[in-house]
């Protein structure tokens, strides 16, 4: 069983891993990529910065009216600068990522007049492609070669006039200038002027009614925008220009409580004194992922080199004393861009903001698995699937759970606030040694973990899938857990899959680029391991940067032999042989190969 840890140690873990990757294509037209530094900007580029609340991590893609497309990154503060010499406007743009470590795809629009100018991208520009669109602004990206001619200087300024009118109290508020731009004034991510009125807004958008509902996280109140109609009109309710001040000075205190936890972690867990000033960071109602406090400072799993940046208010309560931020992680300075850090603060009768944990009774961990198997003859056959890893400690009273997502199918709970979704009912798995995990109703005395393979080469013994035509970049898995009453209780815990499985046939194509290649077995049948002394193989590693060796499994009748290889590892050898006088009936040896976002590679080899 893969072991669990709480959900900052599980973050840290994974993010050790981690490494970029990317890829491309853009169905039929002329494609690109380009990466020119600020300082060699031109008349033709266009610059600015792509934030929401906090810098965005990924990269930003350029589409002109001719579709063609080019792509550059974004620099850690949130800035990019892309040349479009050679394309056609109008422009359509996309930043694709992270934002304090939760996913966001965002979309800005720029015309020839802007060319040499700034252009931003954040949820509010999003908005005013929308309402230009009459649609999410996706849609009209996503479309490609259709006609973007309304996206013109004219309509970009009416757009963003009224969206302005209506988030004034709170531009107000953060000081935000009467004749600032929100598409082409230029601006930092650190918390100030607009970038702090990013912190205390909540854009979310309903694609099948083609509204969008802008939140006041210092209120509580909202608006709602007709995608299709530029005559929404009514704005945010006048606020107390001090709230508006005490949210953003309370976030801005967050951080520094942040930054006092990076330092104490900074060499891994301190001792002494120095252990007991870390604990003085932390409340005493600490919960994380169903772990009191002293289980996450007694975790012999947490490394030096911890980071927690760029908090964003997801929550604050009418008194102002409870704060739910999500955050940016490093580790050893690699930033992880597929996972957030959900922690809960909460103000003390002093006016100390303490960490209170992500208020989670259990965690949810994916882990994207392929797999190749070779087959009778010779050939490989290809399966993928996820693997959800999903725990609560008995004693916090969850006895069962829903788990939602794309792909899942459609199914009435009768569940008060989860009626009709897309998932699947969970339940205490009673296999040995896993009582904490839950999994699939009609697998409890199986299952350890959630086992869904994509619904286009399920096997037939499977009845649960997931569909694949469903699923993206970024696909967000929620889990809530129930008493005994079907009643909810903590707060639901979420996840995302960086990428979707790799296709059959990407796989099949360059297998060396995914998976090891077993290059020698010995013995090499069956039937010579009666009498072998040693049971051995080695293997060549995938050509693809970043991918570790992480297990190895063997099998033989009785024997039974799984372990964790060195990353680099190429050769194993068990030492002995298999205790049988007749025939072995069955023998097969796997091993995985770990890669970015979680996903998991194993090739699986039957000895005929």
């Amino acid at each position: 069983m893969k072991p669990k840890i709480n959900t900052l140690v599980s973050l840290i873990v994974t993010a050790l891993a981690l490494t970029a990757c990317g890829g491309g294509g853009s169905n039929g037209s002329a494609t690109t990529n380009n990466t020119p530094s600020s300082a060699n900007a031109s008349a033709s580029a266009i610059s600015g910065t792509a934030a929401a609340g906090a810098p965005i991590a990924g990269t930003v893609t350029l589409l002109d009216s001719r579709g063609t497309r080019k792509t550059t990154t974004i620099q850690t503060d949130g800035s990019f600068t892309i040349d479009t010499a050679g394309l056609q406007g109008p422009f359509l743009l996309r930043a694709t990522g992270s934002a304090a470590g939760t996913p966001v795809t965002l979309h800005a629009a720029a015309t020839s007049d802007d060319l040499g100018r700034t252009i931003n991208i954040t949820p509010l520009t999003d908005l005013i492609i929308a309402n230009i669109a009459g649609a999410p602004a996706a849609s009209l990206f996503d479309a490609a070669l259709t006609d973007i001619s309304a996206i013109t200087t004219g309509a970009l300024d009416r757009s963003r006039d009224t969206l302005t009118l209506r988030l004034r109290p709170i531009l107000d508020g953060m000081g935000v200038a009467a004749g600032f731009d929100l598409l082409r004034s230029p601006f930092k991510a650190d918390h100030s002027g607009l970038d702090g009125a990013l912190d205390l807004l909540k854009v979310s958008i309903d694609q099948d009614r083609g509204l969008a509902t802008i939140t006041s996280r210092v209120s509580g109140h909202s608006i709602v925008d007709t995608l299709s109609s530029l005559s929404d009109t009514d704005a945010l309710p006048p606020v107390d220009g001090s709230a508006v001040k005490a949210a953003a000075s309370d976030l801005n205190a967050i951080s520094a409580v942040l930054a006092q936890l990076n330092t104490a972690l900074l060499n891994g867990l301190p001792s002494g004194s120095q252990l007991e000033a870390l604990r003085a960071l932390f409340d005493s109602d600490f919960l994380d992922s169903g772990q009191p406090l002293s289980a996450f400072l007694g975790s012999e799993d947490l490394p030096a080199g911890i980071a927690y940046t760029n908090p964003v208010i997801t929550f604050r309560s009418a008194d102002g004393n409870t704060l739910r931020i999500r955050c940016r992680m490093a580790v050893s300075s690699t930033f992880v861009d597929n996972h957030a850090a959900a922690l809960t603060f909460h103000k003390d009768a002093g006016g100390r903001w303490l960490i209170q944990g992500d208020r989670q009774i259990g965690g949810i961990s994916p882990y994207i698995v392929s797999l190749r198997a070779m087959q009778p003859g010779g050939a490989y056959a290809y399966q993928r699937y996820v693997e959800f890893w999903i725990d609560s400690p008995a004693n916090l009273g969850a006895s069962r759970a829903v788990l939602q997502g794309p792909g899942l199918p459609s199914i009435s709970t009768g569940i008060p606030g989860l009626e009709t979704v897309e998932g699947i009912m969970l339940g205490r798995s009673t296999s040995m040694d896993t009582s904490e995990m839950f999994v699939p109703d009609d697998d409890l005395a199986y299952a350890s973990e959630v086992h869904l393979p994509m619904c286009a080469d399920r096997p037939a013994s499977r009845a649960l899938c997931l569909d694949e035509s469903r699923l993206q970049a970024y696909s967000v898995y929620t889990v809530t857990f129930l008493d005994s009453n079907n009643r909810i209780i903590g707060e639901p815990a979420s996840t995302s899959l960086a990428a979707p499985p790799l296709s059959a046939a990407q796989m099949a194509a360059t297998p060396e680029k995914w998976f090891v290649s077993f290059t020698s077995l010995s013995p090499a049948t069956r039937a010579e391991m009666p009498n072998a002394s040693n049971i051995s193989a080695s293997w060549t590693l995938p050509t693809s940067a970043g991918f570790s060796v992480s297990f190895l499994s063997f099998s033989a009748d009785g024997t039974l032999k799984g372990l964790d290889l060195d990353p680099g590892a190429t050769s194993w050898s068990l030492g002995r042989g298999i205790q049988s006088s007749t025939i072995v009936r069955d023998a097969q040896i796997s091993i995985s190969v770990q890669a970015s976002g979680g996903r998991e590679f194993t090739t699986a080899r039957y000895y005929p």
